[in-house]
């Protein structure tokens, strides 16, 4: 260990390289994923942080709305098709 010491450049942020990652990888732009959940995973959707920029908005009929802004990655796609037919895309 050296007691070295490192400045970041004036306009580097580190945290704004992982800003819009849902998981690890956070290459590519950024987009507002709106998902919709039937009634019976309402309580697991809505009890979790899934992304910072979430929102989830419980339905009239029970469902629920997940609406996040992440990098458009396999990771998130791939995340989206595990819920199979129970998980509709309102607009991505």
């Amino acid at each position: 260990m050296t007691h070295d010491k490192f400045d970041y450049p004036p306009k580097y942020h580190p945290e704004q390289m992982l800003d819009g990652a849902f998981g690890i990888f956070s290459s590519g732009e950024k987009k507002t994923f709106s998902l919709k959940f039937p009634p019976e995973l309402c309580d697991y959707i809505c009890s979790r942080t899934w992304h910072r920029s979430q929102k989830c908005t419980v339905n009239k009929d029970g469902s629920v709305t997940l609406t996040m802004k992440v990098t458009d990655s396999e990771e998130v796609r791939s995340w989206i098709r595990g819920f199979g037919g129970r998980v509709k895309e309102l607009r991505s």
